[in-house]
């Protein structure tokens, strides 16, 4: 488990393999990175407005790899799931912030399958969205889990709103109007969905195929 830095599609670090003759190898690699041991589980942030980027976990593996000095390409994948919060406000009154209530922070993970599953043992609580434009348009990445979410909206003259919709994330409160959605994207295109408060939200977004400046040495 160390730590490589990526700079012009390559990573490079002090990372020696020494196989075994020509035996095969499977190659796992995440972000964000963890010094101690690789992670069994993750948890993303509950503030996403600043903790955003740090709860983007994204993994990739490259199996039955032979000893060689070649550059090894991997595809890496956000295992979470995505959701953009678009909204029309028609009050005088600003957005203050945006939370998501109800999913569960925490996935268990399985990095040589590239699997995670919410952990059942862990808590729900409330993810405040970042705002990618203000009064407009949020968004937060939280584990994929079948859910009814909560939206509450809070205003910059002291009040709040929430609600939870089973059929789709669309709620008409106080002059603000808010359309919420998952979405997938595909090299620079992004196909976007709504996406229903009890369907299970496993949609995965985004995949950049990178290089490791790997060598193996006997």
């Amino acid at each position: 488990n160390k730590q490589m830095t990526y700079n012009d599609g390559v990573f490079a670090g002090d990372l020696l393999w020494y196989p075994e003759g020509n035996d095969k190898s499977q190659i796992v690699a995440y972000y964000p990175y963890k010094e101690s041991n690789t992670p069994a589980s993750f948890t993303v942030e509950t503030d996403q407005t600043s903790g955003y980027g740090a709860s983007d976990f994204m993994a990739a593996k490259k199996s039955d790899v032979l000893p060689t000095t070649n550059v090894i390409s991997m595809n890496f994948k956000h295992m979470f799931t995505k959701l953009v919060i678009n909204v029309t406000k028609e009050v005088e009154a600003n957005i203050s912030s945006i939370a998501l209530k109800g999913s569960i922070p925490t996935a268990t993970l399985d990095l040589s399958a590239l699997t995670v599953t919410a952990d059942a043992n862990a808590s729900a609580t409330s993810i405040v969205a970042q705002a990618v434009k203000a009064n407009e348009t949020y968004r937060a990445i939280i584990v994929p889990q079948t859910v009814a979410l909560t939206l509450e909206v809070a205003t910059s003259d002291g009040k709040t709103c929430h609600k939870t919709k089973k059929n789709s994330y669309r709620c008409i409160i106080q002059g603000i109007n808010i359309y919420s959605h998952s979405h997938q994207q595909a090299a620079e295109q992004i196909r976007k969905h709504s996406i229903k408060g009890s369907q299970n939200s496993s949609h995965k977004y985004s995949s950049n195929t990178v290089q490791i400046n790997r060598k193996f040495q006997k």
